[in-house]
């Protein structure tokens, strides 16, 4: 009753590795959005939340054919002005596909904790200030093969179950189940860092210096200077 009136713009917000569209981060950020005049629109990433069965195939950090085509749905049938969010996994997503050379139809757009090389990413979450995330995250994507959400190979469901490491599991299974010759081609084909100097549009990108999966290193090797468009803070 109280909120200002409605500004026009939804916010297309993209939750992060293992999340949902009814993660905390996911929900408490749409309250805060709908009380300060925007709309919202919540997304399952593929196998994620209520969108778990629907899809067997996966999401993965330089997926943005689903954002593609996520943009497009929402621009032919909900509104022409929207901002696309991303968090951690999906901030990534969101940087490669502004950078990407195509006509983007969102009007701006928000990273935050994006982790722009992923094999430095990787590196860390493997590293022991980081397991207690590396085992959350090998839990849910091993248990989704277990379940038949992700349908892969009897060989990769067998290497899934045995990956001790992020980057064991990537290379072993994200990376054959999306086409990629291994976990470093994964990570150099799909990093944002190699498409943010090709962003047009303006947006921002956010990390905190202390956050406990993306090392702040990445984030001060981008010369921030050349992209003057996008509004960086740590």
């Amino acid at each position: 009753k109280n909120s200002p009136k409605f500004n026009g713009y939804y916010l297309v917000l993209l939750h992060g590795m293992e999340g949902t569209a009814d993660s905390h981060y996911m929900v408490s950020m749409a309250k805060a959005s709908l009380e300060n005049g925007f709309g919202v629109i919540r997304v399952n990433l593929r196998g994620c939340g209520r969108g778990e069965g629907y899809s067997h195939k996966a999401y993965h950090a330089g997926k943005t054919e689903d954002m593609d085509a996520i943009e497009d749905y929402i621009y032919k049938n909900l509104t022409k002005k929207f901002i696309f969010c991303g968090y951690s996994l999906s901030a990534n997503m969101v940087l490669k596909h502004f950078g990407e050379k195509k006509n983007q139809k969102a009007r701006f757009f928000s990273a935050v904790s994006p982790p722009l090389d992923l094999k430095t990413t990787c590196e860390h979450i493997d590293s022991k200030v980081a397991r207690i995330y590396r085992d959350h995250f090998l839990s849910g994507m091993k248990e989704k093969i277990r379940k038949g959400i992700y349908r892969v190979t009897p060989l990769m469901a067998k290497n899934a179950y045995a990956a001790k490491t992020m980057f064991d599991f990537d290379d072993w299974v994200s990376a054959p189940f999306h086409g990629f010759r291994g976990a470093l081609d994964y990570y150099k084909k799909s990093s944002s860092k190699n498409f943010i100097y090709n962003i047009k549009k303006k947006g921002m990108v956010i990390l905190a210096d202390d956050d406990p999966i993306i090392p702040p290193d990445e984030f001060h090797s981008i010369n921030w200077d050349k992209i003057p468009n996008i509004t960086n803070m740590l």
